[in-house]
């Protein structure tokens, strides 16, 4: 047996019936909206005009929503199920798999964060170098460093390097073990959280200092970086509590906390749609016509008609250059 009696008794002894509940049922619903989201988000970006598919920007916010999709649909589930089976029920097998996904979706999300804000800094700070850095095949490397670097790390554990992942009794799920009396979960949040989000705080300094020297022209550029923020910084508030439970709260006398906090984690892949909707008009506008069944086919005949109409060529511009571009400065 994976489990055995003991472990399922002494589980049941922390978790509070109450707390299961709420731990299987907000998370699940919080997958299904996600999911939904975050795949509108995707054919929404990837249908609006194939220019866009073209920009950093565009490409880096699809991959996040891909990585919140994944983790919507297959990390949320099996986190939640265990809370109602009040075991793990999934085998030994995938107990070995899930916490590289888990853990493995949550960097890739950080990582294009962290890529978007560079991009940003890049377009704003160190314009006359944006074309250099972003081309078609860097744009491909960085996308692809975001899911390698993880996942690769993450692997080490099923050889027992650096770590071992396995069952975690307090909590019903699988995770990244303490091994010969170290932590290495401690030092996995570190790297891949705080490192990330210094990068980050110091591309956004530099963009502040810039924009206090006035030498900022577009004011759209300035509506996408801080549109970019707020994602970091919901991002920033959905996972600080939880490595705060894992690093130093007892799970046993604060089993709410933690369920609480692991809410939190399963909010951050569900969010950003709603970011999007609010801060960004033409997101919404893009929203609306796939909602109203227009196809690709149908935007870029438009898109081609406007080439006849000066005022429809106008608005088109607009939309490419109010999301996307980087500044002409």
């Amino acid at each position: 047996m994976f489990l055995n009696s003991s472990a399922e008794n002494d589980s049941i002894t922390f978790m509070p019936k109450n707390a299961c509940l709420f731990a299987f049922y907000v998370p699940l619903s919080l997958a299904v909206f996600g999911a939904l989201g975050n795949l509108f988000v995707i054919i929404s970006f990837s249908n609006f005009s194939p220019k866009l598919l073209k920009q950093a920007t565009t490409l880096f916010v699809i991959n996040l929503s891909v990585s919140d999709l994944i983790f919507c649909v297959f990390n949320i589930p099996l986190t939640a199920i265990p809370f109602y089976k009040r075991k793990w029920p999934f085998g030994a097998q995938l107990c070995q798999i899930f916490p590289i996904f888990f853990y493995g979706n949550i960097a890739v999300s950080l990582l294009t964060i962290t890529f978007i804000t560079f991009n940003r800094f890049v377009s704003i700070v160190i314009n006359k170098h944006y074309k250099q850095i972003y081309s078609k095949n860097t744009i491909r490397l960085m996308i692809a460093f975001c899911w390698i670097l993880p996942f690769s790390l993450l692997s080490l554990p099923l050889f027992k390097i650096w770590g071992q992942y396995g069952y975690e009794r307090l909590t019903f799920t699988c995770t990244l073990l303490e091994f010969e009396n170290k932590s290495p979960k401690t030092i996995f949040f570190l790297a891949s959280f705080i490192i990330p989000c210094i990068a980050i705080l110091f591309c956004y300094t530099f963009i502040w200092i810039k924009v206090r020297r006035k030498c900022i022209s577009s004011k759209r550029e300035m509506r996408v970086t801080k549109l970019i923020f707020v994602i970091f910084t919901v991002f920033i508030l959905c996972f600080t509590p939880s490595i705060l439970v894992e690093m130093f709260l007892n799970k046993n006398r604060y089993p709410y906390i933690y369920v609480a906090s692991l809410i939190l984690v399963c909010l951050s892949a569900c969010v950003n749609p709603i970011i999007y909707f609010i801060l960004n008009e033409h997101y919404r506008t893009a929203l609306k016509r796939l909602l109203l069944g227009h196809s690709r086919g149908s935007i870029m005949s438009r898109n081609d008609s406007s080439t006849s109409s000066p005022t429809v060529k106008s608005n088109q511009n607009t939309y490419e250059t109010k999301f996307i571009y980087p500044p002409k400065l």
